[in-house]
């Protein structure tokens, strides 16, 4: 195997890794919440992250096989959702206080990190590489993490902000 090769699949099994880290975690605070459209939110999270890992391992098994890189199809990438999932934490859900949610306030923040993490993985990836597909695909990933990190910080920053107000936390 050539050296570029070796180091886009090194590459390839990091974002593996990312990947299923993700959805491993999205799954876990669906389960662990008893709010329906927070379940449905990070369910839907979950299945964007098996997504991309259905598509980074298509790469990988062609790579190690061919040693060439494919172009994503269109259809490969999931149906973006998360717009509709904006409002899970609206105010009007937590007006009676956020005490029932701080286990949510936690995932919303570590998934923040978790997308953060994979946003500068892949924005590093696609500058580090020469290959057209890989470039177009490291750029879609770190779109794609860019829009959930987004979303994520949107609900936390709802979240935290009642929580602060509902603990009496104010900075002046």
């Amino acid at each position: 195997m050539r050296m570029e090769t070796e180091k886009a699949v090194g590459a390839l099994m990091m974002a593996l890794r990312i990947e299923q880290n993700g959805y491993r975690f999205y799954e876990r605070a669906a389960e662990e919440t008893e709010i329906p459209e927070a379940q449905s939110f990070f369910n839907g999270l979950a299945q964007d992250e098996r997504a991309h890992e259905s598509i980074i391992r298509t790469r990988l098994e062609a790579l190690e096989r061919e040693e060439a890189w494919s172009p994503v199809e269109e259809s490969e990438w999931p149906v973006q959702t998360e717009d509709a999932a904006g409002a899970v934490f609206s105010p009007e859900r937590v007006q009676n206080g956020v005490s029932d949610y701080t286990s949510e306030l936690s995932a919303l923040r570590m998934a923040f990190l978790i997308e953060q993490n994979a946003v500068v993985f892949y924005s590093k990836a696609a500058k580090d590489t020469d290959e057209p597909a890989a470039k177009a695909m490291y750029e879609d990933l770190a779109d794609w993490e860019r829009g959930h990190r987004g979303v994520l910080e949107k609900e936390y920053r709802l979240l935290a902000d009642r929580f602060k107000l509902d603990v009496g936390f104010a900075p002046f």
